[in-house]
């Protein structure tokens, strides 16, 4: 029968590899084996591994996870921005003017007659 040292010296143990492969990995697989750590330890009730996994994603920093930006142009018809400068500066106020914005798009037939 496995005593509860043992058990907690197992989870010990699944700990340290999950942080060995944390620290092997990198951007957002290293992330991910962070939490899969702090799920562990977490669930296993090992406090101080816990505070070691939040305090190693806290030193993750932007430069480490990279993210690809992927644009999608949107056409707007000839005089649009004209047309929205203008309504905006005859608002009475700045809440109308982003009313106007929001709820006033050009529509995808006056997109298509622009010929974009």
């Amino acid at each position: 029968m496995v005593g509860a040292d043992e058990h907690r010296d197992v989870d010990e143990r699944i700990h340290r590899a999950r942080m060995e492969l944390a620290d092997s990995s990198m951007g957002f697989r290293k992330l991910l084996a962070l939490e899969d750590a702090a799920r562990h330890a977490r669930d296993s009730g090992l406090t101080d591994a816990l505070d070691e996994v939040r305090r190693t994603q806290q030193k993750i920093g932007r430069e480490e996870l990279p993210m690809d930006t992927i644009g999608t142009p949107v056409p707007l018809p000839a005089g649009y921005l004209e047309a929205a400068s203008a309504a905006i500066d005859a608002a009475d106020s700045m809440e109308r003017a982003l009313h106007f914005i929001a709820t006033t798009p050009p529509t995808m037939s006056e997109l298509f007659q622009s010929g974009h």
